[in-house]
Formats: structure tokens, C-alpha cells, sequence
């Protein structure tokens, strides 16, 4: 189901046997695999394919899905609570920023708010 146009974008390639002396190696090659997924409002699978695909480790993971259940007890109806924000943060501290935003954009969709 797709609810936004905002997408999380996994590209996987295998360059291991590739010759990078050309300047298009991945284009019109077969060693490579896509996956887009957009996580729809409450799709725990989808955001969980999205963020392992950020790199996310399945600790965190369980670590989200706990803040999630925590933040729907203490705080519902507020989109995210406290406990996810805390996991946000720590999560989006030590990664790239593209990878920050790809995390940030994939709760977000989840929680159904806008991505900007």
C-alpha cells in the first residue's frame, strides 16, 4: 500500500567480482538488487524492512517496538511519545545524515505525520 509519495530506497550491490575501471559500473548490470518500501500508518513489517535496510540492528529494533508499545500506554494519540523520540535520536546520532533521514522519514510514515 502506497500512502505517500515520500520512499525509503534500498539499493544492494555486489562489487565484488566488478571492474570499476568504467564510469557506469551498476547501470545495465545484473549484480545489484532494489527494494523501495514506504511504510504505511501502523505497517510494523514494512517499517521494519525499511530500517533494516538503513542498518538497523534487530536489537534496536525490538528496543523501537518496546518505545512504541511504552509511548501508545503513557502518551496516546500523540503521533510518537518520548521513548521513540530517546530511540530517534540515539539511532540518527552516529549514522550519516542520509541514513538519518531515511530512519527519521520511516517512524514518521509509520506514526502517520508528514515527512518533510
Amino acid at each position: 500500500m502506497w500512502l505517500s509519495k515520500e520512499t525509503v530506497i534500498s539499493n544492494k550491490f555486489d562489487l565484488s567480482n566488478a571492474d570499476l575501471s568504467g564510469s557506469n559500473n551498476a547501470i545495465g548490470s545484473s549484480d545489484f538488487t532494489q527494494s523501495i518500501g514506504t511504510p504505511a500508518k501502523g505497517d510494523r513489517e514494512t517499517l521494519k524492512q525499511a530500517l533494516i535496510g538503513a542498518g538497523v540492528s534487530a536489537e534496536s529494533l525490538e528496543e523501537l517496538f518496546q518505545a512504541i508499545a511504552d509511548d501508545d500506554a503513557t502518551e496516546p494519540g500523540q503521533g510518537y511519545g518520548s521513548r521513540v523520540k530517546q530511540w530517534l535520536d540515539e539511532q540518527t546520532a552516529t549514522v550519516l545524515p542520509a541514513i538519518a533521514t531515511a530512519i527519521t522519514n520511516a517512524v514518521l510514515l509509520y506514526h502517520g505525520l508528514p515527512v518533510s
